[in-house]
């Protein structure tokens, strides 16, 4: 599951991405992709995200600190990193456990960093609605460590990834009500991934 370390203990494991697809329209592929019977989707938008995904980690678990692209203006940002893609594992409700890989967290401020060909604006309002990372704050919550700020590090390219256009940032305060928010948001979809399971279960899928 996504690289993920998951024991066999008998509990639902799941992840972030899973998550997003725990919908009455996508929860066929969601049961279709546990059985075997499709692959994990792939696009080679996503395979050049890995990429500089790879990039970022390795150079900030060389420096200790967020890659060196965001520091510049009009972005200027900076932060001494405490964690570098540690994956966390939560049991979010009884027998269900979220699994979770943060992109960076230092000084309180929880980052995932995003490669899109969306323009600044489209990309802005985009990542300002995103539940992802209230999701992962939630979770390095429940681990104990205090977020304060989520951000997402926006990278721009063209539509065929041949040149970079810019940087830009979503940051915002982590505000009390985003808990609920996760906590509404992650009963929801895993109540629909447990149902989606037995039933799978009863009609001999899984």
């Amino acid at each position: 599951m996504n690289g993920y370390i998951i024991p066999n203990d008998g509990k639902i494991h799941t992840h972030f991405s899973e998550l997003t697809r725990c919908t009455a329209g996508q929860m066929h592929s969601v049961l279709n992709e546990r059985a075997g019977i499709l692959k994990p989707y792939k696009s080679p938008s996503m395979d050049f995200g890995t990429k500089r995904h790879d990039e970022w980690r390795d150079e900030s678990l060389k420096t200790g600190r967020s890659p060196k692209e965001f520091k510049a203006q009009p972005i200027s940002f900076d932060v001494k990193a405490d964690l570098v893609e540690r994956e966390l594992a939560s049991e979010v409700l009884p027998n269900i456990v979220l699994h979770s890989r943060m992109d960076f967290y230092g000084e309180g401020n929880l980052i995932d960093f995003k490669t899109t060909t969306m323009d600044r604006r489209r990309a802005m309002q985009t990542y300002d609605k995103s539940i992802q990372l209230k999701i992962y704050a939630y979770q390095l919550m429940i681990h104990n460590y205090p977020v304060d700020k989520i951000t997402y590090l926006i990278e721009h390219w063209t539509r065929d990834y041949s040149k970079q256009l810019g940087y830009s940032k979503v940051e915002k305060d982590f505000l009390p009500r985003y808990i609920k928010e996760a906590q509404g948001w992650i009963k929801r979809r895993c109540l629909t991934l447990e149902q989606g399971l037995a039933i799978a279960k009863e009609d001999g899928i899984l």
